[in-house]
């Protein structure tokens, strides 16, 4: 079995379930960044990943794989500086200098507009893959019924969440 983490759109990964739905069987987990609770960029409720294509992301929620989704509350609790960039340089490694420099070009483009008071940037995607190197780094795992809002209004691509009893499904996928 395998762990998938996508970056972007579901949209690859529901055409395969789609398409053959026995595919699940082999994959163990899916972590994915994606939706909001409090913290949403795309629209009234919605974040980039899931509002590109809110379909994709509701069938693979409504998979019976196991997801875990790293939302965009989570990122935004995982901000980075250019002092996490000198220390990434000091490691002294090719990767190392690399990531320091993906890190750095990251901060500087998202400060280019002037709006923050720090220059630092959240990571988004790349907490999805940190978790699966290293489950430990997410803080505030919760096991909810989670559901995309697909209706084309002012909340399509919306992650909800629901912890109540009437609207659990067997399997819970989990958000972060």
């Amino acid at each position: 079995k395998i762990t998938l983490i996508p970056v972007g759109a579901m949209t690859n990964i529901a055409t395969v379930l789609r398409i053959d739905p026995t595919v699940a069987e082999n994959i163990e987990e899916i972590v994915c960044m994606g939706g909001g609770i409090n913290v949403h960029n795309r629209s009234f409720r919605s974040e980039t990943n899931f509002y590109n294509d809110p379909e994709a992301a509701k069938i693979m929620l409504d998979s019976g794989v196991k997801v875990t989704v790293v939302t965009l509350d989570a990122t935004h609790g995982s901000w980075f500086g250019y002092e996490e960039v000198d220390k990434m340089r000091q490691i002294g490694t090719k990767e190392a200098d690399f990531a320091a420099d993906m890190l750095y070009h990251r901060i500087y483009a998202a400060n280019l507009t002037g709006a923050r008071a720090e220059k630092k940037s959240a990571l988004h995607d790349v907490l999805a893959v940190c978790a699966v190197i290293d489950p430990t780094i997410l803080t505030d795992v919760r096991h909810e019924t989670c559901d995309i809002d697909i209706g084309g209004g002012i909340g399509d691509g919306a992650l909800m969440v629901s912890s109540r009893y009437k609207y659990s499904k067997p399997e819970k996928p989990t958000y972060i």
